[in-house]
């Protein structure tokens, strides 16, 4: 493999990560602060705008210091030590720091829930009278195709154990595997039947919430799935020098393909009308 694909694959995950899509996440607020503003929608804004305003820009900035690693890490990468083994690992480590703002960002959205509960205490609360199942919040194909697909990559790791590679990690795949689909699952339930994060959130758009997060935990499944059968198959093959480049390119799609539904447009927005009363 040419270390140029490689070079070329990592710079699109750090301007992917910490710019463009960053970016977009910041215009898609202000376009909703812009369109339900906070005079008309308090309910929706326990802080001042100005507080959003900063907020933002504190998102862009810690991306914008993540991007400047991943430039060094690369510059690193091509000029000191272009023979370094430790490609894998440097994608995986920065692709986790990349990921530091996101979980600020997403920090302050529990902070902002909280005092949505505290400030609006004569909030009416209402549950919906139908039970919320899981078909009613995800398509059954997406949720038969996670399954199918740890069931393949399942039979996958027992077919290759006939082989006796030392490096084979064997059944431990399958467990480590097993058990991040379990924190999944949880992770579903909890969003399907726990407490309600936006106490003024109508059912309709708490049913849309949970679809999102369910459906990025399938389609996380579904990917580590894909992946573990990729890097096992690649090793086998002598190809283990493609898998840094296997890796960034399959993180660059996993978030992609998750953040489409990270965040969603609430259908009713009635229910943030109203004056707040502490």
């Amino acid at each position: 493999m040419s270390p140029n694909f490689f070079y070329l694959v990592f710079l699109a995950q750090v301007l992917l990560l910490s710019v463009v899509l960053p970016r977009r996440q910041v215009a898609q607020m202000e376009n909703m602060m812009q369109k339900y503003p906070p005079a008309e929608f308090p309910r929706l804004y326990p802080q001042a705008e100005a507080h959003y305003q900063a907020s933002w820009q504190k998102f862009l900035r810690l991306n914008t210091v993540f991007a400047g690693i991943g430039l060094a890490l690369l510059g690193w990468m091509m000029f000191v030590a272009p023979q370094t083994e430790w490609k894998q690992q440097i994608v995986t480590g920065f692709y986790l720091l990349q990921f530091v703002p996101w979980l600020v960002l997403d920090c302050s959205a529990l902070r902002e829930y909280r005092l949505m509960r505290l400030l609006n205490k004569d909030s009416t609360r209402s549950a919906g009278l139908k039970r919320r199942r899981l078909f009613d919040a995800v398509a059954p194909a997406l949720v038969y195709a996670a399954i199918g697909m740890f069931a393949i990559m399942c039979l996958f790791m027992v077919w290759m154990t006939q082989f006796n590679y030392e490096w084979f990690g064997g059944y431990a795949n399958i467990v480590i595997l097993a058990i991040t689909n379990a924190v999944g699952l949880f992770i579903g339930w909890r969003m399907l039947h726990g407490k309600r994060i936006d106490p003024h959130e109508s059912e309709a758009d708490r049913l849309v919430r949970a679809g999102n997060t369910i459906r990025i935990l399938l389609l996380t499944s579904i990917a580590l799935s894909l992946y573990a059968i990729l890097t096992v198959s690649l090793k086998a093959a002598g190809l283990e020098a493609w898998q840094p480049l296997a890796l960034s390119v399959y993180l660059q799609i996993l978030v992609l393909f998750t953040l489409r539904h990270y965040r969603f447009e609430r259908q009713d927005y009635e229910v943030y009308r109203g004056v707040v009363r502490g």
